[in-house]
């Protein structure tokens, strides 16, 4: 049996049409992947509020790592950069390494947001130091850092 061109062409672009839409499915699936944050610090008067992605939360030899995130609601102005400054952000997103045997981390990349939960501009922050913090007890970084902790282990 002879296929004609016009046949052939059919099958082809369904098979496209199939191929495209399950890559369009995969890629709707990892894009939700992730996206689990939790408020774990409720807000203060100044509506500042922690939050971390509980799909993150990994442990690689001895160390823990996580994305955690700050609300900012009335914005505050910071330094991102060498001579960059933002005025007004809204949300502080952080990757961090964390040490639970010793009770440090250090924060691997950050960015700043100039709207509410990722929105607006996004500004890496350029003047992460790459040393070990040590958080002083009953301040929110070591309550973070417990949390990780102990969902981890």
């Amino acid at each position: 049996m002879k296929v004609s061109r016009t046949d052939y062409q059919k099958k082809s672009n369904l098979l496209m049409k199939k191929l495209l839409l399950l890559l369009f499915s995969l890629m709707l699936s990892f894009n939700s992947y992730g996206d689990n944050w939790k408020q774990i610090i409720m807000p203060d008067d100044d509506g500042i509020s922690f939050w971390i992605n509980t799909d993150s939360m990994k442990k690689h030899n001895d160390f823990v790592y996580w994305w955690d995130y700050i609300d900012f609601p009335q914005g505050i102005y910071v330094q991102y950069d060498t001579a960059k400054y933002i005025d007004g952000a809204k949300g502080y997103e952080s990757y961090k390494q964390g040490d639970c045997g010793v009770i440090r981390y250090k924060e691997l990349a950050g960015y700043y947001y100039g709207d509410r939960f990722f929105s607006g501009p996004r500004l890496e922050n350029k003047l992460l130091s790459n040393e070990w913090t040590f958080p002083p007890s009953d301040i929110t970084s070591e309550f973070i850092l417990d949390y990780v902790c102990n969902y981890i282990y």
